[in-house]
């Protein structure tokens, strides 16, 4: 339910939101099957209900609804716990779903492909206050940019045929098109023969000499576990119809292979959103490259841009003549989650989880009040009871 009338206008005049948003507050049930080896499946079924309800977004607040708690929509999200369903129910029963959906019957959606897209829009926000950071820690941005690089697509529908689809970025689309068994390189850069075989002679921004020599026996030989899968390798000697700054992802991607720990097999791509790092890897520490943090940081900032043009890609301006004044057409309920972060000021508005160790709620704060560490003063006077009952506890057992 997009936000176009009048109404819309009123609300903006003078009120310092940016945009406002209607949605439909949900009904919602939990349907529970078995697998054939005994395994529980649970599926949202859910339908709107006819109470409609406005969210605004203000600078620094962020998301939140206008008559409710004023809660922060994204922080309320990013709280959910991933091990039960119920809550994440309780946050459609109250904010409305993601997408539009009927009122006369119930319709169905995997809880898999739902919190696959709630860990997509937190790994975009991860890397975008771990950028604001003095001295961003490159293991963290490398981990969340190849997360959304690589993880699998999730498209939902609803009976109507309404569909939203999260982005495939750039690594992934062009290794889906990537064939083993032949280099694609332009003939400018194909040098007849080395050792019997040919091979490609290309520009590598990231070699000493400026060029690499790619072989297709390369790409032939058994896979050895030590190596990133040759996909991006043959993706070096092909792709030179992207821009400038894609181009620089790949030669990154290509040059760091031997830090990683990778089992690309096929088009298989679910091992690279469980990305990890040997022992030995610190990204941090690299000195083989002079200018990886600067690619690595590059390569998030690029990851972030493409993928709220693409979620945001359905979001148009609308003017209103008699009133003067513009508003926005928002489709759904995740493109105003995305467009939340789009107006987000990553400089002001940080958003945290809380110190409680008893507590998975996320919180917003600024940057004038960031030592704040705790959601609420229940928190805080928990962690600070226990401590002192910790320490009272120890001076008591001490010898005397």
């Amino acid at each position: 339910m997009g936000t176009k009338s009048s109404y819309t206008n009123d609300i903006l005049a003078g009120s310092g939101n940016l945009f406002t948003f209607r949605n439909a507050n949900c009904e919602t049930r939990i349907d529970t099957t078995h697998d054939k080896a005994g395994n529980e499946i649970k599926t949202l079924r859910i339908r709107n209900t006819q109470n409609v309800q406005t969210f605004n977004y203000k600078a620094v607040e962020g998301l939140y609804h206008t008559t409710g708690s004023g809660n922060n929509l994204l922080a309320e999200l990013f709280s959910l716990p991933l091990d039960r369903v119920e809550p994440l129910n309780s946050y459609f029963e109250k904010y409305g779903f993601f997408i539009p959906i009927s009122s006369e019957s119930f319709e169905t959606f995997s809880y898999h492909d739902l919190y696959s897209i709630i860990a997509r829009i937190h790994a975009l926000l991860n890397l975008i206050q771990e950028l604001q950071k003095k001295i961003p820690d490159c293991n963290r941005l490398f981990r969340q940019t190849t997360r959304l690089q690589f993880t699998n697509p999730i498209t939902i529908s609803n009976e109507a045929g309404y569909t939203y689809k999260t982005c495939t970025h750039f690594l992934r689309e062009k290794i889906e098109s990537v064939n083993l068994n032949e280099l694609h390189t332009p003939p400018q850069y194909m040098v007849e023969e080395q050792y019997g075989m040919p091979y490609a002679h290309v520009p590598d921004s990231m070699s000493p000499t400026g060029f690499i020599d790619i072989s297709i026996d390369e790409f032939m030989d058994e896979y050895e576990p030590s190596r990133l899968s040759p996909y991006l390798r043959n993706l070096l000697a092909s792709c030179f119809d992207c821009d400038h700054a894609h181009r620089r992802m790949i030669e990154l991607y290509c040059h760091i292979e031997n830090s990683l720990i990778m089992a690309l097999k096929g088009n298989n791509f679910d091992i690279l959103t469980k990305l990890q790092f040997s022992a030995q890897t610190d990204l941090n520490q690299e000195t083989k490259y002079p200018d990886l943090k600067d690619r690595i940081i590059e390569a998030a900032k690029t990851t972030i841009k493409d993928e709220l043009e693409y979620a945001l890609r359905n979001i148009k301006p609308l003017y209103d003549s008699d009133t003067a004044l513009g508003t926005w057409n928002i489709p759904d309920f995740l493109s105003a989650l995305y467009f939340s972060i789009f107006y987000m000021r990553p400089d002001l508005q940080i958003f945290r989880l809380c110190a409680s160790p008893y507590c998975n709620n996320y919180f917003t704060v600024t940057s004038t009040n960031s030592r704040k560490k705790y959601c609420c003063h229940e928190c805080a006077n928990y962690v600070s009871q226990r401590a002192y009952r910790s320490r009272k506890q120890q001076s008591n057992n001490k010898p005397e």
